[in-house]
């Protein structure tokens, strides 16, 4: 049985925040069913909150809302990156002011979504 420690557990939620992103370029080059993948992508900085609050031994809560800060900063990096290969980018209005609301609306989702990792961590884990 692999042991699961707070690092495995932060880079678990690391892997879904930077496999969002990669999905992400299918809306930006307008795939089929893109808007289907827009909204699932949505909801990943919950989801990556929720498997790292689940997978981590201890401080669930602390290690699944640290996500919005990982998420945030892949997200700044990766819109550099769109910009630079590209692709449309929406302006907010600065490096900085995107980080502010990236930072803000994956706090939000990490909250919840650490919540649910803990309540299912509690009920499905021995």
């Amino acid at each position: 049985m692999i042991r699961v420690t707070a690092p495995k557990a932060v880079l678990a939620g690391i892997g879904v925040l930077i496999l969002a992103q990669v999905l992400y370029v299918g809306v930006l080059v307008t795939i089929s069913h893109h808007e289907l993948l827009r909204w699932m992508l949505l909801g990943a900085p919950g989801f990556a909150a929720c498997i790292a609050a689940y997978l981590s031994p201890s401080r669930k809560l602390l290690i699944g809302t640290s996500m919005a800060l990982y998420g945030a900063v892949i997200g700044v990096l990766s819109a550099i990156g769109y910009r630079y290969f590209g692709l449309h980018v929406d302006r907010i209005g600065g490096l900085v002011a995107t980080f502010a609301v990236l930072l803000a609306y994956y706090a939000a989702l990490s909250v919840a979504g650490s919540v649910v990792g803990i309540v299912l961590s509690r009920r499905f884990r021995a």
